[in-house]
């Protein structure tokens, strides 16, 4: 699928292959040590303390309706080598009821790109954009450039639809 990103499962296929190689109920052979847990009716696992899953390789968790995480306080998610977010149908959300959304790239670029439209709202308040230049270039090459001045250009013709014109002198924000 398109923005898909490959799926590591060395790890679930050594495993898978290790369970396919158990030895049968009757044989002497040890076999890999490995623990399975299987239930038809399901499986908890409970504690009024903490609890702790380590993998020394990799950790797969694989659920073929719904997968949730909750939290009673916050949830921190952290990775050494980058986090991939791939929704199939029904696109992804990220909803602050309270406080501010953060979204930042410490040491790159930002890049957000739509198949069809790109909406940027605020319902109160304004929407601001800062940086040392600012450009927004349309497919045709027409463009306005904001920074050391303001800059129009255009191949086509410049329109401009107001009910006066005040040219005064210059002034910065």
């Amino acid at each position: 699928a398109r923005g898909s990103r490959h799926v590591d499962a060395q790890g679930i296929e050594v495993l898978r292959q290790s369970l396919s190689q158990w030895p049968a109920p009757t044989s002497n052979s040890p076999g890999e040590p490995v623990v399975a847990v299987a239930s038809e009716a399901g499986i908890v696992s409970a504690t009024p303390r903490s609890q702790v899953h380590y993998a020394g390789e990799n950790h797969d968790t694989t659920a073929q309706d719904h997968l949730q995480l909750s939290s009673g306080a916050a949830m921190r998610l952290q990775a050494g080598k980058g986090i991939s977010a791939f929704a199939q149908d029904e696109g992804i959300s990220a909803i602050a009821n309270r406080g501010k959304v953060l979204v930042q790239a410490q040491d790159d670029d930002m890049v957000h790109n739509a198949q069809k439209n790109l909406h940027l709202s605020a319902a109160e308040g304004e929407v601001l954009i800062t940086a040392p230049t600012i450009r927004l270039v349309a497919d045709d090459g027409s463009y306005i450039r904001i920074g050391g001045g303001v800059e129009i250009g255009t191949q086509g013709k410049a329109i401009v639809h107001a009910g006066e014109h005040d040219w005064v002198g210059p002034k910065t924000d």
